[in-house]
């Protein structure tokens, strides 16, 4: 529950052992947990932390049958005892614990569907990229979906079909829309919506925008994209939502595979200030571990055709 297999080159000792977290809060979120290996301190854990943050260290307590509260197991120690579920202080009920078929676990209330919990199978170097880069780092893979979008720039609307928090795979951002419309050559509003199990209960945030400056360093590097967004196959913007930006983001657009296709989008967003209250910098490249853009280009291609993009509405 608490510890890896992969061992820490380091010290010698076990890698904490990172969970995806599948939880409803208002809508389907992605979180990270570890488990601490005493059980954590339960009383001093606010039930809203999970859902304020991206990755926390969540207390837990093995449920020993009906009737057993988890406070009166504070001094328990949980090497020495066998159990088939657990509590977490964000549920007034227990999560049942199974195994997956590649020997992971699995863990999700026995009644009510708000959350699910998934061990991460990580290899070393998968634990040494997943400590480098923060969950508050979004990295999304998106596919063309309205015939307004080009071969350059962002206009239009775009499909996630991967995406990722810090290196974990966050699957409820698969198939959210992101739409660009320029109110001028460099700024205009970013809408997001998020797919919804129940029609037409999907959730909706946007985020003004505008092209941001980059550093000498990375100008130097970028010295032929220049102009305006349209014109070119990536810069960096900040989203706003109020007078300061709080969210920086690097864009790519990918290389043409083929006649008859749309090049595919990546976004990095840099969420640090949400959720950490740590001011953020320009993102410049794909997070470390995470596939390039170009690498999977096949997967996220639109194709040209009638049938593959959307029509704007007129």
């Amino acid at each position: 529950l608490c510890q890896d297999s992969s061992v820490d080159p380091s010290t010698g000792r076990p890698y904490p052992r990172r969970w995806h977290v599948r939880v409803h809060h208002g809508r389907w979120m992605d979180k990270e947990i570890v488990f601490p290996l005493d059980g954590g301190d339960w009383d001093a854990f606010h039930d809203d932390t999970l859902h304020r943050t991206l990755f926390v260290e969540l207390p837990w307590r093995p449920c020993l049958g009906e009737g057993t509260e988890p406070h009166l197991l504070q001094t328990m120690d949980h090497a020495d005892i066998s159990f088939s579920a657990i509590w977490v202080p964000a549920l007034p009920f227990p999560l049942s614990v199974s195994r997956t078929e590649d020997w992971g676990w699995f863990m999700r209330p026995a009644t009510e569907q708000v959350m699910e919990i998934t061990s991460r199978q990580l290899s070393v170097k998968e634990h040494i990229d997943a400590n480098r880069v923060h969950s508050d780092l979004f990295t999304l893979y998106l596919q063309a979906s309205s015939r307004i979008c080009g071969e350059r720039g962002l206009r239009g609307c775009w499909e996630v079909v991967m995406g990722f928090q810090g290196t974990m795979p966050a699957r409820t951002w698969v198939g959210a829309a992101l739409e660009f419309a320029f109110s001028d050559a460099r700024s205009g509003i970013c809408s997001m919506t998020f797919p919804s199990d129940t029609f037409g209960h999907e959730t909706a945030l946007a985020f003004y925008f505008s092209a941001a400056l980059p550093t000498a360093v990375e100008a130097a590097a970028l010295e032929d994209q220049v102009g305006t967004i349209d014109s070119c196959t990536e810069g960096f913007l900040e989203f706003y939502q109020g007078p300061m930006p709080n969210q920086p983001v690097k864009w790519i657009r990918g290389a043409l595979a083929g006649p008859g296709t749309l090049p595919s989008l990546m976004i990095v967003m840099d969420s640090s200030l949400t959720f950490r209250g740590v001011w953020p910098a320009l993102p410049f490249a794909v997070p470390e571990g995470l596939p390039l853009l170009d690498d999977i280009a096949p997967a996220v291609q639109t194709a040209l055709l009638p049938s593959g993009l959307e029509s704007e509405p007129q």
